[in-house]
C-alpha cells in the first residue's frame, strides 16, 4: 500500500487570527500602509488552505473605513471591541499619559482561538500577535493537535514567553512580503494609529504623518522645476532651501539629517549618489504628478489627500465624507483655515470634476468619476 505524502496531506485548512493593536506596530516598524491583506493571510497559511481571516480589534471612528473594507475581502471577519482611555503616570517625568487601551478584544481573540481548535475547523491556526496573555489560549489549541503558528514583526515587539510556545515563527519583513509576491506601500499618513499622548498636548509626532514631509520636499522639487527645468536637486541645495522653508524640520520630524528625512517617504521621493554628489528627485515625478496636480494649492492638497485615502480603499470607489475629512485633518489640522474654506462641501467643488457627492454631514459620501 503506498501512503501520501504528509505534506500533502496535511495541513490543509487554516485560519488566520490578527491582533489589530499588535499588527499597527508591525507596520510602524516597517514603515508599511498599506498591505494586500487578501494575499498576505493567504500567503501566511501556505501550503494551507485559508478558510478564513478573523481580525480583531477596537473600535474607533478614526479606523471605521478600514474595517469596512476588510470586511468586503473574501474570508475575512472584522471583530470590534472598544476603545477607552486609560491614564498612566511616568515615573520618570512625574507626568501623566492618556493611553487609548483596547477593551475585551484580547479575550475575544482567545477564545475564537479556542473555539477554532476544539471544533476541529482548521488544521493550523495562524497567530499575528506579540502578547503574552495569549499564552493559555495557545496551549489549549496544541492540545486539541492543531499547528498554531506565530506571525510576529521585530523581536522587541514580541513576548518572548509566546515565541518560545508555539509550534512555527515567520517574522515579517519588507524582504518576507517581497519573496511571497504581496503588494504593500511605504510608509504614509497613518489613520489607525493609536496614540500616547499628554492631555493638554495638540500636537506631537504621532500626528504627523510622512505624507505632510512629502508634500514639503514635493514642493520644493516642483519650484526648482519650474525655475531650472531640472528634475533633482543636489543635496545642499534642497537643503538650504528646506531651511528656507522650515528652519525646525529636523526637529520637527525628529532627524538628524536630510537622508534621513528623505528616508522617511522614499517610496515616493529618491536619494541617489552621481558624480560624487547626492541628488533628490521625486520618484516617477513625470507620471506620478499628474498635470491637475500642478493647479492651485488647495487643489493639489485635496487631489493628494484623496490618493492618500484611496491607497487605504483600492478596491472601491466611494470614501464616506467624514472618513476623508479625517485623512484632510491629518496632513494639516487646520486645513480650512490655511486654504480659505468653510466647509469640506464647498471644497469639494475645486475637484469637482474629479468626484461627485450624495448625502450631507455624517452622511456625506464621495464617489470618484470614472
Amino acid at each position: 500500500m503506498v501512503f501520501p505524502s504528509p505534506a500533502l496531506t496535511f495541513p490543509q485548512k487554516a485560519a488566520v487570527i490578527i491582533d489589530g493593536g499588535y499588527w499597527r506596530k508591525v507596520q510602524e516598524s516597517l514603515q508599511i500602509a498599506t498591505l494586500d491583506f487578501r494575499a498576505f493571510t493567504d500567503a501566511l497559511c501556505d501550503p494551507a488552505y485559508r478558510v478564513r481571516t478573523f481580525f480583531f480589534d477596537g473600535k474607533t471612528q478614526a479606523n471605521q473605513s478600514f474595517h469596512d473594507n476588510l470586511r468586503l475581502l473574501d474570508r475575512f471577519e472584522v471583530i470590534l471591541g472598544d476603545v477607552v482611555p486609560k491614564t498612566i503616570h511616568c515615573p520618570n517625568c512625574d507626568k501623566n499619559f492618556n493611553l487609548e487601551t483596547q477593551k475585551r478584544v484580547d479575550v475575544a481573540l482567545a477564545v475564537e482561538l479556542v473555539h477554532l481548535a476544539t471544533a476541529k475547523h482548521v488544521d493550523i491556526i495562524v497567530l499575528v500577535a506579540g502578547d503574552r496573555d495569549f499564552l493559555p489560549a495557545v496551549v489549549a489549541a496544541k492540545h486539541e493537535g492543531v499547528i498554531v503558528r506565530l506571525i510576529h514583526g521585530p523581536n522587541n515587539t514580541v513576548s518572548e514567553q509566546l515565541y518560545q510556545i508555539v509550534d512555527e515563527r515567520i517574522e515579517i519583513t519588507r524582504k518576507y512580503l517581497e519573496s511571497m509576491k504581496v503588494q504593500f506601500g511605504g510608509a504614509s499618513i497613518d489613520l489607525q494609529r493609536s496614540k500616547i499622548r499628554e492631555p493638554s498636548e495638540k500636537n506631537n509626532l504621532s500626528q504627523i504623518s510622512s505624507n505632510e514631509v512629502y508634500q514639503m520636499l514635493a514642493r520644493i522639487l516642483d519650484k526648482n522645476t519650474k525655475k531650472t527645468g531640472q528634475s533633482k536637486m543636489t543635496g545642499p541645495d534642497l537643503g538650504q532651501m528646506l531651511r528656507n522653508e522650515a528652519s525646525d524640520w529636523a526637529k520637527k520630524y525628529h532627524v538628524k539629517r536630510l537622508r534621513d528625512l528623505v528616508a522617511l517617504v522614499n517610496d515616493r521621493v529618491k536619494w541617489e549618489e552621481s558624480g560624487g554628489k547626492d541628488y533628490i528627485s521625486l520618484i516617477g515625478s513625470a507620471d506620478r504628478i499628474e498635470p491637475e496636480l500642478a493647479g492651485s494649492p488647495i487643489r493639489r492638497f485635496l487631489l493628494d489627500a484623496l490618493k492618500t485615502a484611496m491607497e487605504y480603499n483600492p478596491n472601491q470607489t466611494t470614501l464616506s465624507g467624514p472618513y476623508y475629512g479625517q485623512v484632510l485633518r491629518k496632513m494639516d489640522k487646520n486645513w480650512k483655515k490655511t486654504y480659505g474654506v468653510k466647509s469640506l462641501t464647498e471644497a469639494l467643488n475645486v475637484i469637482k470634476e474629479k468626484v461627485s457627492c450624495s448625502g450631507s454631514g455624517p452622511s456625506l459620501r464621495i464617489t470618484l468619476k470614472s
